[in-house]
């Protein structure tokens, strides 16, 4: 019966604790976004400049600059949201009660390159070195980001007063 009791328990708080992030991260998602700081010009010709200017071109890369862009432009907008809604949430922890920042957690660490003779890490440190250019995983990334899209879309915020 302890031990039943104790994974009760802990199911309760990853419940909770999971409630909590969502609803964080649908009040960052639905903040307005207009007001808001944009990438400047240059920036995006730089990023665009990095990505492209390898000697050996991909097609998908060509195909998908637009859109890799416009993500970014997106991330970077989101990322402002987030600290905002985190600064007014520290400054007035009442306002908003039902929801609490979630914990950041540290960034892992690059894994170190192996060395030759053990070939399950030398694996293990390509795939994680090269995720983003696998055509694959780049067309997954984005039908994440279209689906966010797609929920982003219903608005918590009304922005749009009538007399």
């Amino acid at each position: 019966p302890y031990v039943f009791a104790e994974r009760v328990c802990k199911a309760v708080h990853d419940r909770l604790e999971a409630e909590n992030a969502i609803k964080y991260q649908l009040y960052v998602d639905c903040m307005p976004t207009v007001e808001g700081p944009h990438l400047q010009d240059v920036v995006l010709s730089r990023i665009n400049y990095k990505t492209i200017q390898k000697k050996v071109k991909r097609d998908w890369i060509a195909d998908s600059n637009e859109l890799l862009l416009q993500e970014v432009k997106l991330l970077y907008i989101r990322t402002f949201c987030e600290m905002t809604f985190r600064k007014v949430l520290m400054k007035n922890p009442g306002h908003f009660p039902s929801v609490t920042p979630p914990k950041q957690k540290e960034m892992a660490a690059k894994p170190k390159v192996p060395g030759k003779a053990d070939f399950q890490e030398v694996l293990k440190y390509q795939r994680w070195a090269t995720l983003y250019s696998i055509n694959s995983s780049v067309r997954a990334m984005q039908m994440v980001v279209v689906a966010c899209l797609d929920i982003q879309r219903n608005s918590l915020y009304n922005t749009a007063y009538s007399k």
